[in-house]
């Protein structure tokens, strides 16, 4: 596990997964600057989704983020398999979408820790009694 004192800069780690966003400014551009120069990172703004496609291609669980401390960012990287048939499928499959992919690391990682995740969030709430309790979308 990765922390880091400070919350996310901007945005969320989510954001940055399929490299569509960059971030708008840097905490420290002149740092960033140095180490795409001396070759530490390969490009400013894309490392989020350089990890998960790594992580992926090696057939690894994808990172995980926990947001929940204020200013505080920590970061778990996998470096072994969770669940032998994520890994096969990823073999197998080597043309899946980026977007299944991350449902199959939801689902190797339990369901479980992407419901707390995302109620943690304030995303969905629980709704009804122990038996037959539904989760919704937060208004």
């Amino acid at each position: 596990m990765f922390e880091s004192e400070g919350a996310f800069y901007d945005g969320q780690p989510d954001d940055y997964i399929f490299g569509a966003r960059t971030p708008r400014r840097y905490r420290n551009a002149q740092l960033v600057q140095a180490m795409v120069e001396l070759n530490m990172i390969d490009s400013m703004g894309y490392g989020i989704h350089q990890m998960n496609q790594q992580q992926a291609k090696r057939f690894f669980p994808l990172p995980d983020y926990d947001l929940t401390e204020t200013g505080v960012v920590k970061m778990v990287i996998y470096g072994a398999v969770v669940d032998e048939a994520y890994s096969r499928v990823l073999m197998q499959k080597t043309d899946l979408p980026f977007v299944d992919i991350i449902a199959l690391d939801h689902v190797q990682k339990g369901i479980n820790s992407l419901i707390t995740k995302m109620r943690r969030s304030g995303l969905i709430e629980n709704e009804g009694s122990d038996k037959k309790s539904v989760w919704k979308i937060t208004k």
